[in-house]
């Protein structure tokens, strides 16, 4: 879920518009580790098997590298770069269980040209982009 300018309840609203019912709508914390198990089991209780994961979460730091905070370095690394490993892990066997499924990574130009003064971001972009394309070769075999 990506809570979208008027909150979550208003991005309900809009999809619901647009493409359906929405079986369910929460918040989730990405930087922690219990926040991501915390989600997976809120899927597979509100809607069981899951084919499809979409990790579009992220946050930015602007400036001088060497001027970022450490905790907020780490919570960008967290949420940009591991918690969609982490979910990826999370969600994966049930896809491969099945024999059907997929995984998309939204990243984000700068994992493709690194941008001066959004080093940590482009790092964590680079990533993204670097475990999507491992695991796709890695999981091809099974049809996920």
């Amino acid at each position: 879920m990506i809570p979208w300018p008027g909150g979550l309840r208003s991005s309900s609203r809009l999809l619901e518009k647009r493409r359906g019912n929405v079986i369910a709508i929460t918040a989730s914390d990405l930087s922690s580790t219990g926040g991501r198990e915390e989600l997976y089991r809120f899927c597979k209780k509100e809607a069981g098997d899951i084919d499809i994961l979409i990790n579009n979460a992220g946050i930015i730091s602007w400036g001088y590298f060497h001027e970022i905070p450490a905790d907020r370095l780490h919570a960008l690394m967290e949420v940009n770069a591991l918690a969609p490993m982490h979910l990826t892990r999370l969600f994966l066997p049930d896809m491969l269980q099945s024999g059907q499924g997929q995984v998309v990574f939204l990243s984000s130009v700068a994992g493709y040209i690194p941008s001066a003064f959004e080093t940590s971001y482009s790092a964590s972009k680079f990533a993204v982009r670097g475990f999507g394309m491992a695991l796709s070769r890695e999981v091809k075999q099974w049809g996920a």
